[in-house]
């Protein structure tokens, strides 16, 4: 017969006889082993045995140990005849009574009187202590008795074992041991985990064919991992492993069994494990949109689990080899460590209107993206630099990229803009988004609109974003399509900790409002002096200050400070109670590291790029450069690969580039610049002419090989809008390269700047410079204007000159005597020769005595005079003319 034992939190023991079978009354924890009767005869349950022989006349129950081993048999007290045993017969009762928690020692243990306490009951102990030899127990009010096995022997060492349960059975005299229901438990036990194990080793531990079949499945205790061969159905890219987790582990599951398991973190994952779902193209364009909200929702909560699962973990890599995973809302936040994988992209060409190839992995964009994200510090420079007037549209900007709404008034700063992305990661480092396109849905099925149509898709600010990382590494992405701001923008932030440093960013291609754009906090210049305590900046309908005080910032000195108010002053914005004192300082910055060793590999820049034609102002947008650089501290940006920016003519955008307040930007590759009209770079000088706080500069811009800038100077547009404060570009200074078979140009990309070169030994060999005056020119008589121009060369220790004068307004009337003197670079003593140019010279007489006399004076001044020491007469002048003078002199 089959014995089922178990027992519950109070040790009661219940058993119920059905047919043949002894079964548990609380089917709490049952352990089943098939125990026959003969093996219930080995463990000594019953000693009151004959073989089938009329027994001894005794008040013993007896039982037929010959009987079928189905059915017990005892001998009837009337002696009539062998009958089969009843349960409650052969146990006294269905109930096994417990004893009480047990006092004394451990061989001899002080129970409480149980009700009723009669022979031939069964009652149940729960040990405290283990004995160590034989053991008696005495029951309170009533007596003490030996506790034995059932052939009446005592107790050996370890036969009661703490907290494992005991039935005894008192047959008036004393205790005898029924049987230890740990060794029933151990032999049951050792049978089911036997079973259970040959069952793992069969099928590897269970494997199911999605997750909600796991869900689902009773696994028994021994396994210590399942497999999944899918999330949804088998082979959808969710097949995975899990361990045996606990209840805590926010991501863990439970089985049906109440088993908790988890992701094994040790094993390649993809985002599909964690239940995001991709399309194919067929799938999506018969999806046609319907359900599109929900699976966007479902994919982007899904991804984002896989993430942050990885980054729990200490980071790790991410497989994403769909072809089209939609996602909404907030998008994804790429965290620290963590690496996502997809599957490569294809042919995305704004320029030709070429049609779009989809193979790879595609994230659609849904919805209106939830804007939630910031970046404090960064303005459009009003004041400082950051608009520049469209030179075919004067009184219209193109403007650098703000953060903020135009809403400042008085000392109350502006509000910050909020922004959507589809990837995005703030304050992180190292982590990774790899080979793959982020777009916005477009058209009924996300993709159509793309070739056909005239909508901008979706609303996004931008595919990908980077806020304060360092590590961070964006390879081999397409973020194109219609943003309304850019496709990738990377920035640093007011943040006391924030910066971009040792990135790096490569193969990307931008695409939306703007293309591109990498960003560190503005400067503002300081307008007028400084007090004691206090500074001045210019009101902006876009300053960020407290006014209430307190924010840390640095000025130009690099000493951090703080505030106690703000006031206004007039047009300005007077910062009070300033501390350490502003001293001189000229500018203001945030108190941030900014960027620095930062790679951007393989750029290529299209802005809105419509492929109806039109351009981005038709959409309501405001018109931007498609590539931009701005902030301080901006330093080490490297490019170290081709680089383009290209607009068109056929949507109509015009600026490539605008630079402002960006250092040490290096384009160590091919920069190929096409296609539109405009490059903007500004320096503090420059500025003056557009901004009434100029501040800032972009300075040390280097160019070892570069297409298409030749193009916009032969056009003129470099000539008026590219002016940083230093920079070289050696392909369109000596073009070609190699052999100067064409001209050579080489320009100073400033003004009154000298073009100057020297020998090996450090010596001037070619000097070449003009120089235009007011300050010089006639002496000692009234005249309305005048300006003297020298031009000049000088090779080796010869200086070649051209001097024009032009006046107007001279007083003929005047008797004074006359000289034109401008000073000149010359020793004292140096020879000199010149000719007045009798062709060009109008209102001067140039014959008779008063035949100008050209010297260098003694004090470095060119001077014309009648002789050494008699000036020009007047009698020689009308009242406006021009006179040329060309000559050499000698510099020892």
């Amino acid at each position: 017969m089959a014995l089922a034992t178990e027992f519950n939190d109070a040790s009661h023991y219940g058993f119920f006889m059905t047919g043949t079978t002894l079964t548990s009354s609380t089917g709490k924890y049952t352990r089943v082993s098939e125990l026959t009767l003969a093996a219930l005869r080995a463990q000594g349950v019953f000693d009151n045995m004959v073989d089938g022989t009329v027994p001894p006349a005794t008040d013993k129950l007896w039982l037929d140990k010959n009987t079928d081993p189905a059915v017990l048999k005892e001998y009837d007290a009337t002696g009539a005849a062998w009958v089969p045993v009843t349960f409650e017969r052969l146990f006294g009762r269905a109930i096994v009574t417990p004893l009480a928690i047990p006092t004394g020692t451990a061989n001899a243990l002080v129970v409480a009187e149980p009700e009723p306490f009669i022979p031939h009951r069964m009652y149940s102990l729960t040990p405290v202590a283990d004995n160590t030899g034989a053991a008696t127990i005495q029951v309170t009010g009533v007596g003490t008795f030996a506790v034995t096995y059932t052939d009446g022997t005592a107790l050996e060492a370890q036969e009661f074992k703490t907290g494992n349960p005991t039935i005894l059975l008192f047959t008036g005299t004393r205790f005898e041991v029924v049987f230890k229901v740990a060794d029933v438990y151990q032999a049951a036990d050792t049978a089911v985990e036997a079973a259970e194990a040959a069952l793992a080793a069969a099928n590897a531990g269970f494997v199911f064919d999605t997750e909600a079949d796991f869900e689902a499945a009773n696994i028994p205790g021994p396994l210590q991992f399942v497999q999944t061969a899918g999330y949804y159905a088998p082979g959808d890219g969710g097949a995975h492993r899990k361990v045996r987790s606990t209840a805590v582990d926010v991501f863990a599951k439970q089985s049906a069994d109440g088993s908790w398991w988890a992701p094994d973190y040790k094993q390649r994952l993809s985002v599909e494990a964690f239940g995001a779902s991709s399309k194919t193209l067929a799938e999506l364009v018969a999806m046609a949109g319907v359900g599109a909200a929900a699976w966007a929702a479902a994919n982007t909560t899904a991804v984002q689990t896989a993430v942050n699962f990885r980054n729990a973990f200490g980071g790790g890599f991410l497989d994403a080899n769909g072809q089209f995973y939609a996602l909404s809302g907030m998008g994804v936040q790429i965290k620290d460590g963590v690496h996502i994988l997809c599957a490569g992209n294809d042919e995305w060409e704004p320029v030709y209107n070429n049609p779009k190839v989809w193979k790879g992995t595609n994230w659609l964009l849904y919805g209106t993206g939830t804007k939630h994200l910031q970046f404090p510090g960064i303005t459009s420079g009003e004041h400082g630099g950051g608009w520049r007037e469209d030179p075919d549209a004067l009184g219209t900007y193109y403007k650098k990229w703000t953060a903020y709404n135009s809403d400042a008034s008085g000392t109350t700063p502006a509000t910050l803009k909020s922004f959507s992305a589809g990837f995005w990661s703030k304050d992180s480092c190292n982590n990774g988004l790899y080979d793959c396109r982020v777009i916005p849905w477009n058209g009924a099925n996300g993709v159509e609109g793309y070739d056909s149509g005239n909508s901008l898709g979706d609303d996004w600010s931008f595919a990908v974003a980077c806020i304060n990382g360092d590590e961070l590494r964006r390879i081999n992405i397409q973020a194109v399509g219609y943003y309304r701001e850019m496709g990738f923008i990377a920035a640093t932030t007011i943040s006391t900790n924030s910066r971009m440093e040792k990135c790096r960013f490569i193969d990307l291609t931008c695409q939306g409002r703007s293309a591109s754009g990498f960003y560190a906090p503005d400067r503002w210049a300081t307008v007028g002096a400084n007090g004691p305590d206090w500074f001045e900046i210019k009101a902006s309908s876009e300053q960020y200050f407290d006014p209430a005080g307190g924010t840390p910032f640095r000025m130009s000195d690099n000493l951090n400070r703080a505030y106690s108010s703000i006031t206004v002053s007039g047009a300005n914005l007077r910062f009070n109670g300033v501390s350490p004192a502003p001293g001189s300082a000229f500018h203001v910055r945030h108190a941030g590291r900014g960027w620095a060793g930062t790679t951007v590999s393989g750029l290529r820049n299209y802005p809105l790029f419509h492929h109806s034609g039109n351009a981005v102002e038709t959409y309501g947008l405001q018109k931007a450069s498609a590539h931009q650089v701005s902030g301080f501290p901006m330093r080490g940006l490297i490019f170290p690969d081709k680089t383009k920016v290209h607009c068109s003519n056929r949507t109509g955008e015009q600026a490539l580039i605008q630079y402002w307040d960006a250092q040490d930007v290096h384009f160590t590759g091919v920069p190929q610049v096409e296609g539109g009209k405009w490059c903007f770079a500004s320096d503090v000088s420059s500025a003056v002419a557009y901004c009434s706080a100029p501040v800032g500069e972009t300075r040390n811009i280097r160019f070892v090989d570069s297409e298409g800038f030749d193009d916009l100077r032969t056009a003129g547009y470099l000539d008026q809008t590219w002016f940083p404060r230093n920079a070289f570009d050696p392909a369109l200074q000596l073009s070609p390269r190699s052999t100067l078979t064409g001209d050579l140009d080489i320009k100073s990309y400033r003004v009154n700047k000298k073009a100057r070169l020297f020998d090996d030994q450090h010596n001037l060999f070619l000097d070449c410079r003009v120089i235009t005056t007011a300050t010089s020119g006639f002496g000692f008589v009234t005249v309305t204007s005048q300006t003297c121009t020298f031009r000049h060369i000088q090779v080796g220790k010869i200086v070649f000159f051209k001097m024009v004068h032009t006046w107007s307004g001279l007083d003929i009337a005047d008797t004074s005597a006359i000289s034109i003197r401008l000073p000149v670079d010359a020793a004292t003593g140096a020879l000199f020769n010149a000719v007045v140019n009798d062709r060009l010279s109008t209102g001067i007489s140039l014959a008779g005595v008063d035949n100008p006399y050209i010297d260098l004076a003694t004090d470095n001044y060119l001077g014309i005079s009648r002789s050494d020491a008699t000036r020009l007469a007047y009698t020689n002048m009308l009242a406006a003319g021009e006179l040329h003078i060309s000559g050499s002199y000698w510099v020892d």
